[in-house]
């Protein structure tokens, strides 16, 4: 790997678990709000038990057998890149809780009512950016994503996201005991929903790209076009229509959410019977642009 690959993975490891632990800190933690995974259960019992172990602490202590099932189970680069995550977002979480009485002094005032439900919606919005940054740099913080991995090796009928989702909805379950109030619950399950939306946001990136698949009578016309039009690749597979039992052409077209609707336009105008799929892409590897 590149040294300027290296420090860009760096840099967004430290900027993402700054990120996230300025939400729990000045957030989330003071509303009484919990995020998922291991982060939630550890504000949820510093909390609730009043215990003398800041919340970054503990969510170290807490992912700790967690490395090593991942270690065993998984890999030591997996449990390696989860270490180096959980440290930088405990050790900021630490570094930023000090502080905490003087930011929501600033955000709410002497009085310190705290609207729940928009620290849970931007404590979420800033906590997904962080992790989405983290796992950016190549690393993660631990908690769910191992348990999910873990599980997933053990009972392969279920998903990594099925388990994760499993697992936030236990983490909501304990917050709604631990506080003995379902409202708590619901609170961090927003917060959960959101951050979850910021993470796949910020680690495809904002611009992500679309696909577009197109059966279409004129595949070299709205080839052409398209080359042209938005200097986008186009490739041409030929098909079989099952209805007609007619042979067709497919094209396939990797764009920018942004050009999606100039793309459209131009299928619309050189093949007004073309059929058009429009499929989110999270990722694309290799050369995108034609030039």
């Amino acid at each position: 790997m590149k040294i300027g690959d290296v420090l860009r993975n760096i840099f967004c490891v430290i900027l993402g678990g700054s990120l996230a632990a300025a939400a729990l800190d000045f957030l989330l933690i003071p509303a009484g709000v919990a995020p998922g995974g291991i982060s939630g259960l550890s504000a949820a019992i510093c909390d609730v038990f009043k215990i003398p172990i800041s919340v970054g602490t503990m969510i170290f202590i807490l992912n700790v057998p967690l490395f090593v099932g991942g270690y065993l189970y998984i890999g030591r680069n997996f449990a390696v890149q989860s270490l180096i995550g959980t440290f930088v977002f405990s050790i900021m979480t630490n570094i930023f809780a000090p502080f905490t009485g003087y930011v929501t002094g600033i955000l709410y005032g002497e009085t310190a009512e705290y609207d729940r439900i928009i620290c849970a919606l931007w404590g979420g919005v800033i906590l997904g950016a962080g992790l989405g940054f983290v796992f950016k740099g190549g690393a993660t913080t631990g908690g769910s994503d191992i348990v999910a991995r873990i599980v997933c090796k053990k009972f392969n009928q279920l998903s990594i996201g099925q388990t994760i989702l499993i697992c936030d909805f236990v983490v909501v379950f304990t917050v709604a005991v631990l506080y003995r109030s379902f409202s708590a619950a619901m609170y961090s399950a927003v917060a959960i929903f959101v951050s979850s939306k910021f993470i796949d946001t910020v680690e495809a990136g904002v611009n992500y790209a679309r696909q577009l698949t197109i059966v279409t009578s004129k595949p070299d016309e709205l080839s052409k076009v398209i080359l042209s039009g938005v200097s986008r690749g186009v490739t041409k597979i030929e098909a079989l229509g099952m209805y007609s039992s007619s042979p067709t052409n497919v094209l396939i077209c990797v764009v920018y959410k942004s050009q999606i609707g100039k793309v459209q336009k131009l299928v619309s105008n050189c093949d007004p019977d073309a059929f058009t799929i429009v499929s989110d892409v999270r990722n694309v590897i290799g050369q995108f642009d034609h030039r």
